[in-house]
């Protein structure tokens, strides 16, 4: 399916898209083991939901966390970081960073602007 449309960065773009075909009204035939396992999941992230709605500021979370996310995964980008190196890459101007690290703040700057989307009024720009 051909998709088009105007970015505030990029301008116009087209671009192709897969669509699956729809799954229809009927459930899937699952074993009961697997329906379990999604029941049990679904009791998790209620639990994990309740737990994020008691923390004063969960975002204190979400640095630190993408940071060792992004730390983990530095071999997809055919590179490797250590986790001081990336902690550092927020803290060093764009044209000093390593090439292990040019791509991380940008990388771990998209899901805090995604989270700051979903405040009320908010839709601020990102910062890379």
């Amino acid at each position: 399916m051909r998709i088009a449309g105007t970015g505030a960065r990029t301008g116009e773009y087209e671009h192709i898209a897969f669509q699956p075909h729809p799954l229809g009204e009927e459930e899937p035939n699952l074993a009961g083991t697997t329906w379990r396992a999604v029941a049990a999941a679904g009791t998790e992230l209620g639990r994990l939901g309740q737990a994020g709605r008691q923390l004063p500021d969960p975002t204190l979370l979400r640095q630190p966390t993408l940071r060792a996310e992004a730390q983990s995964t530095s071999a997809l980008e055919g590179t490797f970081a250590s986790l001081e190196d990336v902690l550092a890459a927020d803290l060093t101007e764009p044209g000093a960073r390593s090439a292990s690290t040019s791509w991380m703040p940008p990388a771990t700057a998209t899901p805090s602007t995604g989270v700051a989307w979903r405040r009320p009024g908010s839709r601020p720009r990102p910062s890379f």
